[in-house]
């Protein structure tokens, strides 16, 4: 999926998300009811992109926050990867960080 298809399955499936759109690199961010950044940051996940033809990183900010040294990345997700990875880490904001 690329980040355009992330970002309209994400908003067409998730309630209460913002999109953000990122630039270098290109792609999408994905925060819970706004959009709040640095130290309380209300950021889910990303889908990022270097150029056309690259391969899309969709990046975990949740778990990336809870465990800095962990995976946080999955390269070129499908669908269900991004539906239940969005809905893990939407479940993981909730608990720590709402």
């Amino acid at each position: 999926m690329t980040p355009e298809e992330i970002k309209n399955f994400v908003e067409a499936n998730f309630t209460d998300i913002v999109s953000e759109q990122r630039n270098n690199p290109d792609g999408w961010s994905f925060y819970f009811k706004e959009v709040r950044k640095g130290t309380n940051s209300s950021r889910i996940a990303r889908a990022v992109q270097a150029n056309e033809g690259s391969p899309t990183r969709f990046k975990l900010a949740v778990s990336a926050r809870l465990n800095p040294n962990g995976e946080a990345e999955i390269i070129d997700p499908n669908e269900q990867q991004v539906r239940e990875l969005f809905e893990h880490e939407l479940e993981l904001w909730v608990e720590h960080f709402q």
